[in-house]
């Protein structure tokens, strides 16, 4: 994953990764929007651009930021908290409900990075979560936020 960071040191998102459905933030604004879709955009705003459900006009990767997978995020996107054996502390794992055997695992304690051990791909924003799902599985991660 190639990662860049503006000038206020935020993680921007790699306009690569965005794909129709997924689900960011436009910067300075706490709504989540879905994205409706994605094209080569034309001056005055050359690169890729988003167009955002519930938003007029379209947006530039450089106004969008991701959502961070935390524990809390993750129940909120409707998955299932499972135990997990550990030497020490509290990780934790969530599945996908009533889905495919998917489960993601915190990678240390306190962390926000999860891994999907059998391909060993780490997440720690929803789209990213989003996009590895559907490459697993073929299916659109149903989410409620």
């Amino acid at each position: 994953m190639i990662v860049k960071f503006d000038y206020d040191c935020r993680i921007m998102i790699n306009p690569n990764e965005v794909e129709k459905g997924n689900y960011i933030r436009i910067i300075g604004k706490p709504e989540i929007f879905q994205v409706q879709g994605k094209q080569a955009g034309l001056l005055p705003k050359p690169g890729v651009v988003f167009l955002l459900k519930d938003q007029q006009g379209w947006i530039t990767p450089e106004e969008t930021e991701g959502i961070t997978l935390t524990p809390a995020a993750l129940h909120n996107l409707g998955l299932l908290e499972v135990d997990v054996a550990t030497s020490g502390g509290k990780l934790f794992a969530f599945r996908v409900k009533d889905g495919p055997d998917f489960i993601i695992y915190q990678r240390s304690e306190g962390a926000n990075v999860w891994t999907y051990k059998p391909t060993r791909r780490d997440v720690g924003l929803v789209h990213e979560l989003q996009n590895l799902f559907f490459s697993i599985t073929g299916k659109q991660l149903e989410v409620n936020l």
